[in-house]
């Protein structure tokens, strides 16, 4: 039953990824499975075969989402987009008394770096897309296409920072859409492209996970702190975005009663 409950909650935390403003590893932490999938990915030669099952059974379900559930988030986010938004906005809520019951010590250092961070990460957020990364085949392409990789796992792994959001901004979205939907046409005729990607993205979710798995040993309310701040940025973000394209009176009336649904999914799954 417990693999059972990892690919539904796999499911969720694909969803989280495909969503813009949405971040995936936030997603994970509200539904009680960053802790667990960072200590594992840390310590994943311990056990090898137990740490498989369990990153098939989640990753099966991230997968699933991402190659089926895509098509039903895109026609969602075309017909029903506030709605959704506030949906996942109540799955990230969901997570935020449990981080803030994670920092024992509210004092006025935790409330400048609480203040700093969502400052920064506004400001990040807040930059407008460049232009489109075009791949060449030469190193300044191969190092971007590294880049890539390496972010991919530093969105996913780091909680609150949306890998959609920081990819649009820095022009790397169409072509990562591209090389996932297209991917087997990619891999007979550019297949360093995938393979460059792949090697650079498993380096940075084993690094990242070892570094976060330190922080969160050593520095847990520093740690969480950040995490806070993070939350608390893609909260806004998405709720502004969810209130801008509102429109009739369906959304606004409907917008409490997505936002708790999704805060209550989040305490059910958790």
């Amino acid at each position: 039953m417990k693999y059972a409950e990892l690919l539904i909650k796999g499911i969720f935390i694909g969803l989280g990824k495909i969503i813009p403003g949405v971040s995936g590893s936030l997603i994970a932490m509200s539904l009680g499975v960053y802790e667990e999938a960072v200590e594992r990915i840390t310590y994943f030669f311990k056990d090898i075969p137990r740490n498989v099952v369990y990153f098939l059974s989640l990753g099966i379900g991230v997968m699933l989402s991402i190659l089926f559930g895509s098509k039903i988030v895109l026609f969602f986010l075309n017909y029903a987009y506030s709605p959704t938004i506030f949906l996942f906005s109540g799955l990230v809520m969901g997570a935020v008394p449990t981080i803030r019951r994670k920092i024992k010590n509210k004092n006025l250092s935790y409330v400048c770096i609480l203040l700093f961070s969502i400052l920064f990460l506004n400001i990040i957020l807040s930059l407008k897309g460049g232009s489109s990364f075009v791949y060449h085949n030469n190193i300044i392409g191969n190092f971007q296409v590294a880049l890539i990789g390496f972010l991919e796992a530093f969105t996913m792994i780091v909680p609150g920072i949306s890998g959609t959001s920081l990819f649009i901004s820095l022009g790397y979205y169409s072509f990562i859409m591209e090389l996932f939907s297209n991917i087997f046409s990619v891999l007979q005729t550019n297949i360093q492209i995938p393979l460059l990607f792949a090697l650079f993205f498993l380096i940075g979710v084993y690094t990242i996970s070892i570094f976060m798995h330190y922080l969160l040993e050593k520095k847990e309310g520093l740690t969480y702190t950040l995490i806070l701040a993070f939350s608390y940025s893609a909260l806004f973000f998405m709720l502004k975005d969810a209130f801008l394209h509102s429109q009739g009176i369906f959304d606004f009336l409907s917008a409490p009663f997505f936002f708790l649904l999704g805060f209550y999914l989040c305490k059910k799954i958790e």
